[in-house]
């Protein structure tokens, strides 16, 4: 599986509120498929840890990095995280994946 199909899958867990977390989303099908998707979603959280430059989620990203956005989430960042998932799905895309 191209890892922009897997994370448009993520997405749709994310959209329906099957999961929350992109890296739980990418989990789940990582399990729930047939073929050996261990690698593809292995690579796309270890872009996402560099993404998130050593922050343990989107949301400790999203404080420090921009706390006035953070702060008028109240807590729902359901938003930024499935625009943050647009953009990667296009980067990797951009690159045939």
């Amino acid at each position: 599986m191209k890892a922009s199909e897997m994370l448009k899958k993520a997405k749709e867990l994310i959209n329906s509120h099957d999961e929350r977390y992109i890296c739980n989303a990418l989990d789940a099908i990582e399990y729930s498929e047939i073929t050996n998707d261990y690698i593809v979603a292995s690579t796309i959280k270890d872009w996402i840890k560099i993404q998130l430059d050593g922050h343990q989620s989107y949301e400790f990203w999203l404080e420090a990095n921009h706390p006035e956005v953070y702060q008028g989430f109240y807590h729902d960042y359901s938003a930024g995280r499935l625009a943050w998932m647009d953009w990667m799905i296009a980067e990797y895309k951009k690159e045939g994946n």
